[in-house]
């Protein structure tokens, strides 16, 4: 009997044990946790289709850049937005008059930078207006900008392969060959760029002005976006990965067709928000984020 009751003892107390640890393993997510992006709010449809998007931290503000259908004429008919943190629309067409398929956005001091197609254009925040004009020698589409902690402007241009610098009014070229680079983001010495024909994400080596991928596969690669350690890349097509510091990939969007698009995407960080333009969807589409 006292054999019996021991074994019953040592069972009961396996048994328990057993339990336990598969308690702990079903409530322990740290090591399976993904990141998650859940929309938010839309804007309505009134950003005719809208490239990029870019928050004004100073001025709690979101512009965005609408090109009105034509991403590459010189048509005159494009214009700057503005819209609210919660998805009103301000002011659908905030600047217009001397823009023409605006895209790429950034904001140094008190001046709001875009590309457009084959110029820089300058916007003084403080009277809302077109302050000056850069034609830049060489450029063919100018796409995407970055500004970098010295104050040093950089450019993509798609149609070139080429990303131009800009200080103090003097462009340079500091990358070229490149197959069909889309967004750049600039980060304390470093500078990545996603390259549209190639589906990559890259890393600039400064030694030899060489990329290294970081990420592939991404059909085609627009918007860069910093969190934390990782990266959000945006699809035109209307994806949203994230990357993370290893390069790994996680599909976190896919709006299932291309005229809900994804194109230059910026995040909010005291709401946690990713802002997506839609490109052909006319709005822009806001997603929190969670890991």
């Amino acid at each position: 009997m006292r054999t019996f009751f021991l074994s019953f003892l040592t069972s009961a107390l396996l048994f328990a044990c057993a339990s336990k640890s598969n308690e702990d393993a079903s409530t322990d997510t740290s090591s399976t946790s993904q990141p998650k992006l859940e929309l938010a709010w839309e804007t309505d449809t009134l950003l005719t289709t809208v490239e990029a998007v870019l928050y004004d931290e100073e001025r709690d503000v979101i512009y965005t850049s609408n090109m009105h259908q034509n991403p590459w004429e010189k048509d005159g008919n494009g214009s700057i937005g503005k819209v609210a943190t919660d998805g009103k629309i301000i002011d659908a067409n905030w600047i217009t008059g001397g823009l023409s398929a605006p895209k790429g956005m950034a904001i140094k001091g008190n001046k709001l930078f875009v590309a457009d197609i084959d110029e820089l254009v300058e916007i003084d925040l403080e009277t809302n207006a077109i302050s000056n004009k850069y034609a830049i020698e060489g450029a063919d589409k100018l796409n995407d900008i970055t500004l970098a902690d010295d104050g040093t402007l950089y450019i993509s241009d798609t149609g070139a392969g080429k990303v131009f610098s800009m200080n103090d009014g003097t462009f340079d070229t500091v990358l070229e060959g490149l197959n069909g680079p889309n967004g750049v983001l600039a980060q304390g010495k470093d500078l990545f760029v996603a390259v549209w024909n190639d589906k990559t994400f890259n890393k600039v080596n400064w030694d030899d002005n060489s990329l290294t991928t970081i990420a592939s596969n991404i059909e085609n690669p627009d918007g860069i976006t910093p969190i934390g350690d990782g990266y959000f890349v945006s699809s035109w097509n209307g994806l949203v990965h994230h990357v993370n510091a290893e390069g790994e990939t996680t599909l976190l969007v896919d709006t299932g067709e291309a005229t809900e698009g994804a194109a230059d995407t910026d995040f909010i960080a005291k709401d946690n928000v990713l802002l997506v333009p839609t490109f052909f969807g006319n709005k822009v589409a806001a997603y929190t984020y969670s890991e």
